[in-house]
């Protein structure tokens, strides 16, 4: 996931870039789609907004709504053995 300035919407935008693997696979192509289309109508304060599916020659992304901030992927790394209590993530699971 990358941070880019979507200049036709005048914000910054996180793009998530589908791997070498899905890019070059028809049917992963359409079904990332599908998935872009059915977040495309998802709305909820809890889920990031899509914006687009982007795609050329080379690469294949998803455009949606950047959120600042640490990853879990960050947080669940510096945890005592690398994993969250249910306690700790009780708060996200009821969101």
């Amino acid at each position: 996931v990358w941070l880019a300035h979507d200049e036709r919407l005048g914000q910054e935008v996180a793009l998530k870039f589908a791997p070498d693997a899905v890019r070059f696979d028809p049917v992963a192509i359409e079904e990332l789609k599908e998935e872009t289309r059915k977040g495309l109508q998802l709305a909820h304060p809890h889920i990031v907004r899509i914006h687009d599916f982007c795609e050329d020659e080379k690469h294949a992304a998803i455009s949606m709504e950047y959120v600042d901030g640490e990853t879990l992927a960050k947080l669940r790394a510096a945890r005592p053995g690398k994993v969250f209590e249910p306690s700790e993530v009780e708060h996200w699971m009821r969101q």
